[in-house]
């Protein structure tokens, strides 16, 4: 005779769910600077997580639901009229994902350890894009780019996560550990990550990684930056005036050219279709991602060819979702690098550092538009705010 088996129902009480987040987002840290599929994945478990989080406990709020909320609205607003709804409709799934990640993520209190698991782990994330770099250097990975060194990656996406990894190690070196013999090794990374993405000769990375440096060296060391600050662009200024046919000086002075730099001249058009259309959709825009449906390629000088996207997160959602949706994403993003700056802790001062080098990358590429980018921030941004909440009753 067969042996009974007895097969208990799962005790959603008994389901220790906070050591399986911890597990998840430590494993995320690890993959999420790669084009891995199985990121995706991560998501449904954290979501299952999380509904056993509340269903044991309640939900917690953590005062950062109503600048999402209103956001995720807005672009839900946007698709009432939408030139094309399926794909706007598709866009706004993805969208949402990433947008409901930290109110996810911030049910669950991280302690130390997870957090510096984290910070180890993006940072092993860092080195592997600075690793594919030199292979690429060297020849041992196809050049993709022609000079344009890239990893074997995409560059609009490459260019910023290695803004990214400034913001992330040189807010380790500043704000995390105090240890001479780490503050070393950093800095070496540091130095290797500025390299490869002076040589990616990304523009947008340019922006953004500047932009992240000043702001963190203004927040360790306020007034007392001006000097070495101003020491450091005399140089610059100096190095570019002595080199004037150098590749990199010339792509670093090539952002001011409107008049024969094909990519500034494209830049322009598309910008201008993307001002025409929300002129004429001024409340709620266009739809949603939806600027292939207007573009027009017919008035372009120096291409024929759709581009698909406005290589500008900020008109992007301007055009998009309107004068509503662009107030929502200001407010959204104000109110996230404010209440990040507040808190004076070293794992939000670098998720703030990641929030200013998307948006400073934003202003000449669309990374709003890609869920690579959006969806580490997010991530980031979930870890922070974790263990801070409006309402602290639990629901026995």
């Amino acid at each position: 005779m067969r042996e009974r088996i007895n097969v208990k129902k799962i005790n959603v009480k008994k389901i220790n769910v906070e050591n399986i987040m911890n597990v998840l987002v430590v494993i995320f840290s690890l993959l999420m600077f790669t084009k891995l599929k199985i990121l995706n994945a991560a998501f449904p478990f954290m979501v299952i997580c999380f509904l056993i989080k509340i269903k044991k406990e309640g939900y917690k709020k953590t005062g950062y639901e109503l600048p999402i909320f209103f956001f995720i609205a807005a672009i839900g607003l946007s698709l009432l009229d939408a030139y094309n709804v399926g794909f706007g409709l598709k866009m706004y799934q993805r969208t949402i994902v990433f947008l409901i990640l930290p109110l996810i993520i911030g049910q669950f209190k991280f302690e130390e350890k997870t957090k510096r698991n984290i910070l180890i782990g993006s940072i092993m994330g860092i080195i592997y894009l600075v690793i594919c770099g030199i292979l690429e250097v060297n020849g041992y990975i196809p050049n993709l780019y022609g000079s344009r060194v890239s990893g074997g990656i995409q560059l609009w996406i490459y260019g910023l996560w290695l803004s990214f990894g400034v913001a992330i190690l040189l807010g380790s070196l500043l704000f995390w550990n105090k240890n001479i013999k780490i503050k070393i090794i950093l800095g070496l990374i540091l130095i290797c990550n500025l390299y490869i993405l002076v040589l990616s000769q990304s523009r947008s990375g340019y922006v953004a990684g500047i932009t992240v440096i000043l702001s963190m060296f203004f927040i360790k060391y306020g007034r007392k930056l001006m000097i070495p600050l101003g020491i450091g662009f005399l140089m610059f200024g100096i190095i570019v005036i002595k080199n004037p046919t150098n590749n990199y000086v010339q792509r670093v002075k090539s952002i001011t050219n409107v008049k024969t730099n094909s990519s500034n001249i494209g830049r322009l058009e598309i910008w201008s279709q993307g001002i025409e259309a929300f002129k004429k959709h001024p409340i709620n825009g266009v739809g949603w991602r939806n600027f292939q449906e207007i573009e027009d390629p017919s008035k372009y000088s120096s291409r024929k060819t759709t581009y698909h996207h406005l290589h500008q997160s900020q008109l992007t959602i301007l055009m998009g979702t309107g004068i509503i949706g662009f107030a929502a994403y200001a407010y959204m993003i104000i109110f996230i690098i404010i209440s990040l700056y507040r808190k004076k802790d070293y794992f939000a001062l670098i998720t703030m550092g990641l929030f200013i080098a998307s948006e400073f990358y934003g202003l000449t590429e669309s990374s709003i538009r890609y869920q690579e980018i959006q969806r580490i921030i997010y991530f980031f941004l979930g870890i922070s705010i974790s263990g801070v909440y409006i309402n602290k009753k639990i629901r026995r």
